[in-house]
């Protein structure tokens, strides 16, 4: 308590005058007295490169760029069909395998065979 009160008591006595800094405005710099990093940011974003200069079309070279353009299409097409090909065949071995199972449970035991297929009627009704 008694730290409360001498800190109380020297805010009280304490000038001011230091607070009046911080409500100051900032002085506003210059550009020769700016940061030397902005110009060089500047430089380093916004120069000109070489890699950007139009070069002329031969048609040749347009022609070499649309087949590799047509090469580039028909592999990825071929790479969709692959895919589409291998989940249709994992569907297919799926299906033929749980039919499968079907067929040699009503082969083995008519019983569970209507019990297994009644359950899975019931469920579509509900």
């Amino acid at each position: 308590m008694r730290f409360v009160r001498a800190t109380l008591r020297h805010t009280a006595t304490r000038s001011f005058s230091s607070s009046r800094l911080y409500l100051q405005k900032p002085e506003k710099r210059s550009s020769a007295m700016g940061d030397k990093r902005y110009q060089l940011i500047k430089d380093v974003l916004y120069q000109p490169t070489e890699s950007l200069d139009i070069i002329p079309q031969t048609p040749e070279s347009e022609q070499t760029e649309r087949l590799e353009y047509e090469v580039i299409e028909r592999m990825w097409c071929l790479q969709l069909q692959k895919a589409h090909e291998k989940e249709m065949s994992e569907i297919r071995d799926k299906y033929t395998s749980m039919r499968n199972t079907m067929l040699e449970l009503e082969r083995l035991d008519k019983r569970l065979f209507k019990g297994a297929t009644a359950s899975r009627n019931n469920s579509k009704e509900v």
